[in-house]
């Protein structure tokens, strides 16, 4: 069998690899000898505004099948255990202390990334034909952290940010 013949791939923490690694793994399953390909994704829903809630979510992109498990879908025996117990009590102590922490661990529900300067979003579509008055912002990265840019709208009070770039491995030229 050649290293492309692919049928099946599992991509563990889904949320922790880039939209661009996830169709790289779509371009490679070529098929080997079964019937059907298939990739499982798993991972926490971290944070509503990843790429991962967009394309399958919002867009609903492959018509893919979703899954929701939490800790008490477990088999009961494994419920019973006296170190399961503690962490499900450990993740019910966090409905008052981080109740981000708790929707997402806990209840399996979408969370917001932690630690952000504005964690009040609601995603809206730029209304056509309106008057905006627009800048440009930017943030150099290279390897570890991406470079990025965004084009900003502001009308009144109301303020629609536009992601253009947000990528690794670019170069200034490439960026320019």
């Amino acid at each position: 069998k050649s290293r492309t013949d692919i049928d099946f791939v599992w991509c563990n923490e889904l949320t922790e690899l880039r939209e661009a690694d996830y169709e790289e793994i779509l371009r490679r399953m070529r098929g080997g000898q079964s019937a059907y390909q298939q990739i499982i994704s798993d991972f926490n829903p971290i944070d509503k505004f990843s790429w991962v809630h967009d394309r399958f979510f919002i867009r609903d992109v492959g018509k893919v099948h979703k899954i929701n498990y939490t800790v008490l879908d477990n088999h009961p025996a494994f419920l019973a255990l006296p170190k399961t117990q503690a962490y499900i009590a450990r993740l019910d102590s966090l409905a008052e202390s981080n109740p981000n922490a708790y929707a997402v661990y806990r209840l399996g529900e979408w969370g917001t990334l932690e630690g952000v300067i504005f964690d009040k979003w609601d995603v809206a579509p730029l209304p056509e034909g309106e008057s905006f008055v627009t800048w440009y912002g930017g943030d150099f990265g290279f390897t570890v952290d991406p470079a990025a840019v965004v084009r900003i709208h502001l009308r009144g009070k109301d303020i629609w940010l536009e992601e253009l770039i947000y990528e690794t491995g670019l170069t200034n030229q490439a960026l320019a």
